[in-house]
């Protein structure tokens, strides 16, 4: 602290091999590359939308068995209509239940949907395949201990 009791300025840190590069100023920094598949942004991306395919995945599957059981109960209804003589009140319930049917088997074709889009890889093939040559099977680690 200065006489006035202010801080005096700090100027940037020097750039030697003391500092990381996510520890330099903003302006000090490389640009980030386009093609950098694991960037803390994109992998925030890719956990908030498999994370929202899985809970609306979650929430159609619930909405599929409430709109079967709702037919099932309509089709329990009708049959109970049909039998007191009032075909038009059943028919009409029969109608609904086809209705919720449809509904419940849309919902089970999206929930499929969104569960391939989650599974699915966000990476992309790579245009080479791997280089295993270099590899080893892990033989030379007895040959190491017998060398102490």
């Amino acid at each position: 602290m200065d006489e006035s009791g202010e801080n005096p300025p700090q100027s940037s840190p020097p750039q030697d091999e003391f500092y990381v590069e996510d520890d330099l100023p903003v302006e000090d920094q490389p640009a980030p590359t386009k093609e950098d598949d694991l960037d803390e942004m994109r992998i925030r991306q890719i956990t908030r939308s498999r994370r929202t395919a899985y809970r609306s995945r979650g929430f159609l599957l619930i909405g599929s068995v409430v709109c079967a059981v709702l037919a099932m109960q309509l089709i329990w209804i009708s049959i109970g209509r049909f039998q007191e003589g009032l075909k038009v009140a059943g028919s009409a319930f029969v109608m609904a239940a086809m209705v919720l049917l449809a509904l419940a088997w849309r919902a089970l074709a999206r929930a499929h949907q969104l569960k391939r889009e989650a599974e699915a890889s966000a990476l992309s093939e790579p245009k080479t395949p791997p280089d295993f040559s270099r590899l080893n099977d892990g033989s030379q680690s007895w040959k190491n201990l017998e060398d102490m």
